[in-house]
């Protein structure tokens, strides 16, 4: 587990970077060493929607940021499984309205923004695979929500969000990134981390952890860098950044109506769905439980809120519970099998309170997305 958090923390800190290099644009993207033959056609896709004149290359847009990227699970670049979603889509769509999508979401600066982009693609291409008619509702750069979605012949308004990593967090992904240059095998460290003064650059603080890595006499140790702990939890080590976490920081999103702000405009029934980082990683059962009640009190209090979903890449034995207006599921991704952790909390005082049907579509063993 602890190996599966570092690997995440550490390819979510590289992923974040900018990534274009000498590419200023299509053409010279066309000419990377990295352009195999699927990667040329998705740099057509995305021509032909974005034009050959978008800036993205040059200021560093997540979807130039990230196009010859890939994960570990995934040999295929991610300029190429974007592109597969767009296409899936053209031929439903109007293109005026893709383009919206792509442009303000995948091609915003911000992480949190493309991360909603790319989940909102990924929605929308299964719901359809699944029959269902999806639309895009955002145009230019109005607030809107992003998608109405045609469930049981009804339509249900859909907003994305993706929690982004916090200053905390991306200090601790430097951290981590210097632990790894360093040659240092954290999953291998069960002993003595030296107090660190909070001045000290991450690579002093690397060279420390190497001196100490054969030190096993401390058990309870902090870091004065202000972006990392460590605690014996009876299971191992776990490190990760200070602050808050996932889970309080939807609170108050939810809370200060940050995410739900868009969805009082619709006059009809509405989904929040929410992709996060580490809400479920290695969160006690009571915890979650605690966190849930808070969540079901807070949207009994919002109306224009039919359900919130969260969802985020997990590990956990597929299991699916039903309790009340709380779905939870632990499923595969039906394209990548890469395991992913899902909760629904339905809001039974919404305004346009979601049927049994349409939450079975967003959670369940037949859930379409």
């Amino acid at each position: 587990m602890l190996a599966r958090t570092l690997r995440v923390s550490i390819v979510a800190m590289l992923l974040e970077l900018p990534r274009t290099g000498t590419i200023r644009s299509f053409a010279d993207a066309r000419r990377d060493a990295r352009a195999t033959p699927e990667a040329l056609e998705a740099l057509d896709s995305f021509e032909r929607l974005l034009g050959e004149d978008w800036d993205g290359w040059i200021a560093g847009r997540q979807l130039a940021n990230r196009f010859f990227v890939t994960l570990q699970h995934c040999p295929t670049v991610e300029g190429v499984l974007l592109a597969r979603q767009v296409d899936d889509l053209t031929t439903h769509v109007e293109s005026r309205l893709l383009r919206s999508i792509v442009r303000r979401l995948l091609g915003s600066t911000e992480w949190s923004d493309y991360v909603a982009g790319s989940t909102a693609l990924s929605f929308m291409a299964r719901a359809m695979r699944a029959g269902h008619s999806v639309r895009p509702m955002a145009e230019g750069n109005l607030p809107s929500p992003d998608v109405e979605l045609l469930l049981h012949l009804r339509p249900v308004t859909v907003e994305f969000k993706a929690m982004h990593a916090t200053a905390e967090a991306r200090a601790f992904d430097d951290f981590l990134q210097a632990i790894s240059d360093a040659g240092i095998d954290l999953n291998s460290l069960a002993g003595h981390l030296p107090e660190v003064p909070p001045r000290h650059s991450h690579a002093q603080i690397a060279s420390q952890l190497v001196r100490a890595f054969t030190d096993q006499d401390a058990t309870q140790v902090s870091i004065g860098n202000g972006c990392l702990r460590r605690q014996v939890d009876g299971r191992g080590l776990i490190f990760g950044p200070e602050g808050k976490g996932d889970r309080a920081r939807l609170i108050d999103r939810i809370r200060e109506r940050k995410y739900t702000e868009q969805l009082a405009t619709v006059d009809g029934p509405t989904v929040l769905l929410v992709r996060s980082r580490t809400a479920f990683f290695r969160t006690p059962p009571s915890v979650i439980r605690h966190w849930i009640a808070a969540l079901s009190d807070l949207l009994s209090h919002i109306p224009e809120v039919g359900a919130l979903l969260v969802f985020e890449e997990g590990d956990g034995p597929i299991t699916y519970q039903v309790s009340g207006n709380v779905r939870f599921l632990i499923g595969l991704d039906p394209d990548d099998r890469v395991p992913r952790v899902a909760l629904l909390v339905s809001n039974d005082r919404a305004l346009w309170p979601l049927t049994a049907e349409e939450l079975d579509a967003l959670a369940s063993p037949s859930m379409i997305w």
